[in-house]
């Protein structure tokens, strides 16, 4: 059994990257830290495909913009480059209500919402 005290903190991180057509991407970050846990990759990715949902029909936008204030750059930049990297795969399946559309003067990959 692992006993932690509650200023423990206990970082994972598996990353695994398959580059042919598909992207495998898993990333586990875990902080011990009076109960608090990090959100890992996979759930910023999923929180971002909910807030699609709140942008309007039309509209252009990047993945930094569905997260609030600044958040975004709260987030350390390898792990933002993996759910942009997740989210712009996942958009291949969401077809129906995104456009992937050209990326902006920062490189940023920009989206449209049908």
């Amino acid at each position: 059994m692992f006993n932690a005290s509650p200023t423990t903190v206990i970082n994972f991180n598996i990353n695994i990257l398959i580059f042919v057509n598909i992207y495998v991407i898993i990333n586990i970050d875990i902080k011990i830290n009076d109960g608090g846990a990090m959100k890992s990759v996979i759930e910023l990715c999923d929180d971002a495909k909910k807030e699609v949902e709140n942008v309007a029909s039309g509209s252009f936008f990047c993945v930094r913009d569905l997260f609030r204030g600044h958040f975004w750059n709260q987030i350390e930049r390898p792990m933002r480059l993996k759910v942009g990297i997740l989210f712009f795969e996942e958009a291949k399946k969401m077809m129906d209500t995104i456009e992937i559309a050209d990326k902006n003067g920062a490189n940023q990959q920009t989206y449209k919402k049908k």
